[in-house]
């Protein structure tokens, strides 16, 4: 296999873009952080001028070296006479020199139909933009798979030599157009994954000498597949279409995956191939269905004739989480009803002598009951929530008032203590009349 060649010099990127768009800019960098530390790519834009140095003449000076120039297509980047008169007019020419790549990314909604880069081929995926994505993240690693398929065709093409970025002499006439050229299909699957939760399978088309999918996979870490699961088929032609002038274009395959052991068990994506380049890998969700050994059919069409098709086998696994026993433990509290400690006790005797006058030293209840068919309905006495909660026995019972002439000799009734009402609110009753008397007297006065 070929060596990959990002060991080289890293492709210049340049960034054009209005600073009202500085926020999402910096968005697009930070996901962009790990082709910089790759050695993939280096970045610059008009922020990096130290103080002195005359703006235009840098801006100048790194858009006619940059190898990549991103346009941030926005309302205000259409509307600034600079970003869309000066640095889009340069890059175009550069662009059509074929000394750089152009790549507009649609950062926000805007009519650009009309632009003079409308017929780019535009980021993120549709050419949606990134603001009316349900996650700006999943727009923005859209747009990094673009610019790195940009930067891995740009850095692997053959014709450019060793002198990157320079104007090519040895270009083919247009009396022989390219038209047949060999392609080989990188695919990915783990070879381990979980029941029930989704897996990634990556696709995708690279030129023989090119390292394709293993040297991705291996920077972006985010598909969850390691270089050593990539699997390759054989190289097979494809016959690209030609312009009027005899230029190749662009050529549309169709991908679909069968997986009879996952859901979904059919998906089918378009695959768009360079004439020049490898192309963008395409990501397929799977989820497994079943556990065990799960086989992935992927075949790869030009128009209705199978043009590539290989198998992907991997294991599937109980996850975790599933195989823990979900039985529940019962824990019994007993709860004491109606039953006291002997400190309790004591101390509910000691509240009952505290509660009755000092010459009754028993209490009501030893006192005689009245016989069982004159029994007296009894109240019960409930303390305020202040204190403590409701109890049967303290204070016991209170027997109704009988007339005074009844024969059946009673008890001495029981003093009951009620609770007093705060001194602080007699105080503050206090307070007030004084202050409203003293008002009073003032107002007199005056």
């Amino acid at each position: 296999m070929p060596q990959p060649e990002t060991r080289g010099k890293p492709i210049i990127l340049f960034y054009s873009y209005s600073h009202r768009d500085e926020d999402l800019r910096n968005e697009l960098a930070k996901h962009l952080t790990v082709l910089k530390r790759a050695g993939l790519i280096e970045e610059w834009y008009d922020r990096k001028i130290m103080p002195g140095e005359e703006w235009d003449g840098q801006i100048s000076a790194h858009l006619n070296e940059a190898q990549v120039i991103l346009l941030l297509i926005s309302v205000d980047f259409l509307a600034s006479k600079y970003c869309f008169d000066i640095e889009t007019k340069r890059a175009l020419e550069r662009h059509q020199a074929n000394t750089a790549r152009v790549v507009p990314i649609i950062l926000r909604p805007v009519h650009w139909k009309l632009a003079p880069f409308a017929a780019l081929q535009a980021l993120p995926k549709d050419a949606r933009a990134v603001t009316e994505w349900p996650n700006q993240d999943q727009a923005f690693v859209n747009v990094c798979e673009g610019i790195l398929a940009v930067v891995l065709a740009w850095k692997n093409e053959p014709e450019r030599g060793a002198c990157l970025g320079a104007e090519r002499t040895d270009r083919a006439p247009a009396s022989r157009p390219l038209r047949a050229r060999a392609r080989i299909l990188d695919a990915a699957l783990p070879r381990r994954v979980l029941k029930g939760a989704a897996t990634a399978l990556v696709a995708m088309l690279r030129r023989l000498d090119s390292p394709g999918l293993r040297e991705i996979v291996e920077i972006d870490t985010s598909y969850g597949v390691g270089p050593d699961e990539v699997r390759s088929t054989k190289s097979f032609p494809l016959e690209f279409p030609v312009d009027a002038s005899g230029r190749p274009g662009p050529l549309d395959l169709l991908i679909r995956i069968d997986s009879p052991d996952f859901e979904p068990h059919s998906q089918t994506r378009t695959l768009t191939v360079p004439p020049r380049g490898d192309s963008e890998p395409r990501v397929f969700l799977l989820t497994p269905a079943r556990e065990g050994s799960l086989v992935v059919g992927l075949h790869l069409y030009q128009g209705n004739a199978e043009v590539a098709a290989c198998l992907l086998r991997t294991q599937s696994e109980q996850a975790e989480s599933d195989t823990i026993s979900r039985t529940q433990a019962l824990v019994s509290v007993p709860l004491a009803v109606g039953a006291f400690d002997e400190a309790e006790a004591g101390a509910e005797a000691e509240a009952e002598q505290t509660n009755y006058p000092l010459n009754q030293r028993t209490p009501p209840s030893a006192a005689a009951a009245p016989p069982p068919d004159k029994a007296e309905p009894t109240v019960q006495y409930r303390e305020p929530s202040r204190y403590s909660e409701w109890t049967s026995s303290r204070p016991p019972a209170l027997p109704l008032p009988t007339p005074r002439d009844s024969a059946t000799v009673r008890a001495p009734r029981p003093t009951i203590a009620l609770p007093r009402r705060p001194r602080f609110l007699w105080a503050a009753l206090i307070g007030v009349a004084a202050f409203l008397g003293v008002m009073v007297l003032v107002t007199r006065h005056c």
